[in-house]
């Protein structure tokens, strides 16, 4: 397989790994507001549920963690730039590598640590869902595993050189 194969397969893989985390994110947005709302209004009407508040909680961490992946993979995360506003070209990319090699490595320890977090805690169950609490904290190994990911076509250069969000604001006419 040539660079060029490789780059279309990289860049081919992020960008459907960034629609499905885009679509997860706007879904669990969409089902916190409602469940919210309900709630708000349950509670006006003197039957709130119990279970509602519960979900959301866990929903925030599947939030929390998809979108950081999303960020990530587009390069849209909160960054100091002012050392790659210093440096030369060939400096920016050694930068760059450092950085990715550094999140690889902090993401498949955050990985196996959330992991094995998640799984010790499905012993324990939730006490409105009635569910092992462990599906509640899956969200973090599956976000820092996509990270990695993410980090790993980065380094490996089987990506396109443009962020998504600059090809996005492209397509729009931007």
């Amino acid at each position: 397989m040539n660079h060029k194969e490789s780059t279309e397969i990289g860049s081919a893989a992020l960008g459907f790994i960034d629609r499905g985390l885009c679509a997860l994110c706007a879904a669990i947005i969409a089902a916190f507001s409602v469940m919210l709302i309900a709630q708000v209004f349950l509670r006006q009407v003197g039957e709130p549920l119990f279970w509602i508040e519960e979900l959301c909680q866990y929903l925030m961490v599947y939030l929390c963690f998809l979108g950081s992946a999303l960020a990530w993979g587009r390069r849209e995360h909160l960054v100091v730039d002012f050392l790659p506003s210093l440096l030369g070209e060939k400096q920016k990319k050694v930068l760059a590598f450092l950085v990715d090699g550094t999140v690889l490595a902090f993401a498949v320890w955050a990985t196996y640590a959330s992991a094995e977090f998640a799984i010790f805690s499905m012993r324990k169950t939730s006490i409105s869902l009635d569910l092992p609490v462990g599906y509640g904290y899956l969200g973090a190994p599956i976000g820092f595993a996509i990270m990695g990911f993410q980090s790993l076509v980065y380094l490996m250069g089987c990506h396109q050189k443009q962020s998504f969000a600059a090809l996005e604001l492209e397509e729009v006419g931007m």
